[in-house]
């Protein structure tokens, strides 16, 4: 007997935050049992104290939801804004996870791997190369902070490829 999880896929909401609560829903009826929420749900807003609110109102939405949330930044994450209230979110509610802290997810049939960032950063902080003389990390560049995924980590990650 196969023991199966039904995940739902959320990204791009970074248009309208309301979107959120009709999205959980949906995906819930569906059968959605955890989330993966792949990035571009921030929002640069008029000011930090708007975007902040922007995305604590989508982070605390997807808290409440009581289900598993694996939450990685896109393109438009700025690390200023997102990586403190997602860390802060994190820590109120048990079912989020960052996949900047917890890359990989073990399940008994599966294992999830996460590449938070893009390889196109649209204002973002968070990028994907597979520069073999960069290593994932922080980093602080001319034009502020920025956090590197470096895409040789697979190699290190996927421990069976047939579960992940």
């Amino acid at each position: 007997m196969c023991n199966k999880i039904s995940y739902g896929v959320i990204s791009d909401i970074h248009r309208d935050s309301r979107i959120i609560h009709p999205t959980l829903d949906i995906l819930t009826a569906l059968g959605a049992e955890k989330f993966i929420v792949n990035g571009d749900i921030g929002k640069r807003q008029k000011s930090l104290e708007d975007t902040l609110r922007y995305t604590a109102e989508i982070l605390d939405a997807l808290g409440n939801s009581g289900k598993e949330c694996f939450i990685q930044p896109g393109s438009h994450e700025t690390i200023e804004a997102f990586q403190p209230i997602l860390n802060t979110f994190c820590e109120k509610y048990s079912n989020l996870v960052s996949a900047i802290e917890v890359p990989k997810i073990e399940n008994e049939n599966h294992h999830l791997v996460f590449l938070p960032g893009s390889d196109f950063v649209c204002g973002g902080g968070y990028q994907i190369k597979n520069d073999e003389n960069i290593e994932t990390g922080l980093y602080k560049t001319p034009s502020g902070l920025m956090y590197y995924q470096n895409m040789n980590d697979l190699r290190k990650l996927v421990s069976d490829g047939e579960k992940t």
